[in-house]
């Protein structure tokens, strides 16, 4: 998701390679956050096929929402009001 909420869209190969995951890991993640409606596939014809992955506005919130927990949490774990 974090790979996504910076780029908003990106191939296949380039998250796979990016995250170091085996293309099945990949899928399954992204299967599960396809049914969650956070993140779209694209497949796409350029001069080859290409599977694309899209951050849709529900996922951009849920990404946004979690890393504002984490946040917050870290800042209790530091001792800020």
């Amino acid at each position: 998701m974090a790979f996504l909420y910076r780029n908003r869209e990106a191939p296949f190969t380039a998250i796979r390679d990016a995250l170091d995951l085996t293309g099945g890991n990949l899928v399954g993640h992204v299967a599960k956050l396809e049914e969650a409606g956070y993140v779209q596939t694209r497949r796409v014809l350029a001069r080859v096929f290409e599977v694309r992955y899209v951050i849709t506005d529900k996922g951009r919130e849920a990404f946004r929402a979690y890393v504002d927990a984490l946040q917050d949490l870290i800042a209790l774990a530091d001792g800020a009001p």
